[in-house]
């Protein structure tokens, strides 16, 4: 208990706290709105005392914002993607050279997301509701992040009930694979436990919502699932795409559907050929063992098959919670074996 009463007077607790915050996205006085508005303060006071801003982020940052100036149909919303992502960037910077404070982001975003399940559990009866998100899509992957944040925040079975409630009401099913391979990748008899629970209140809740079939899915939903995203890659390819790509978030403006369960996919229409350049930044720091593994399978498991981690407004808090987590611990174990260290 003094240990958690210790990270939580660090400020990058309260940072965890407005990432989960920024999950919430129901209306105008939404989390997220109240989160933008701290963290452009919080982002502004930073710069203002000359923080450094790492280059590979401005790099990204660049590359998602040009085809938003060039011809967007939305660019406001693309202009807040970038600067929301930006200032992230900035205030997270610190946090890489300050090791200590990566747990106490990781208990304020556990807390967090974990007071916004008890909401859930008064609509677990309802079918995939949205709690304080605009899709139960979007609440299945705050759980799914809180679930992989959750061995850092040492918060224990609290952070792991309100990652369970997440996923479990949510029906979440892509959520639900990724958290499995996570377990895996742990090697940890506790945390494949703990999946086991997540199961057991994801069948739970899809009884009581009158869905069990969805954790099942036949092979007509998956083929028509295939079927769209192969419409959506080749149909579009010649009427929309642009070699620039049509900004970042305008996918949904530019064409009128629904966006492609698929970041990979998403980030060829709205980036074009400058997604290569954050491609080439997440090879590069999985070549240089910044990234994990255990982060890095799980995250393209949910990249994959949905898009929240980079289409919508949430997914830059999400992105910022769970990567400065790994980052800095796979930073850790790296100066940990070296032969400097040791």
């Amino acid at each position: 208990m003094v240990a958690v009463l210790d990270r939580l007077r660090s400020p990058y607790a309260a940072f965890g706290v407005l990432c989960a915050l920024g999950t919430q996205s129901d209306g105008l006085f939404g989390g997220i709105v109240f989160a933008d508005i701290v963290i452009g303060l919080w982002a502004t006071w930073c710069l203002v005392r000359h923080r450094a801003v790492p280059h590979i982020a401005v790099l990204v940052i660049f590359a998602a914002m040009l085809p938003g100036l060039l011809w967007t149909d939305d660019l406001f919303y693309s202009a807040s993607l970038v600067g929301r992502m930006f200032a992230l960037s900035v205030i997270a910077t610190p946090l890489l050279r300050r090791q200590r404070d990566v747990m106490a982001l990781s208990l304020g975003f556990a807390i967090g997301v974990a007071v916004q399940s008890l909401g859930l559990l008064a609509t677990i009866m309802v079918h995939r509701p949205p709690g304080l998100s605009e899709n139960a899509s979007q609440v299945s992957s705050t759980g799914f992040v809180l679930w992989m944040v959750s061995p850092l925040a040492g918060a224990g079975w609290f952070a792991v009930a309100g990652a369970a409630l997440h996923m479990g009401i949510g029906l979440g099913r892509t959520a639900l694979l990724a958290a499995g391979i996570f377990a895996l990748f742990t090697m940890s008899k506790y945390r494949i436990a703990a999946f086991v629970a997540v199961l057991a209140v994801a069948v739970l809740a899809s009884v009581l919502q009158g869905d069990l079939a969805r954790l099942v899915p036949g092979s007509e939903r998956v083929a028509g699932s295939v079927a769209l995203k192969r419409s959506q890659l080749t149909d579009h390819g010649a009427e929309y795409n642009r070699v620039l790509g049509m900004g970042w978030g305008s996918y949904l403006a530019t064409t009128g559907e629904h966006r492609p369960h698929n970041v990979a996919l998403l980030a060829w229409y709205e980036l074009g050929v400058l997604s290569l350049i954050p491609a080439g930044a997440l090879t590069w720091a999985v070549w240089r063992r910044r990234v994990p593994w255990r982060m890095l399978v799980p995250l393209a498991t949910l990249g994959i098959l949905t898009e929240e981690l980079t289409g919508r407004p949430e997914g830059a808090y999400m992105l910022a919670a769970v990567a400065m987590a790994y980052l800095v611990s796979s930073a850790r174990a790296n100066r940990s074996s070296s032969p400097v260290a040791r």
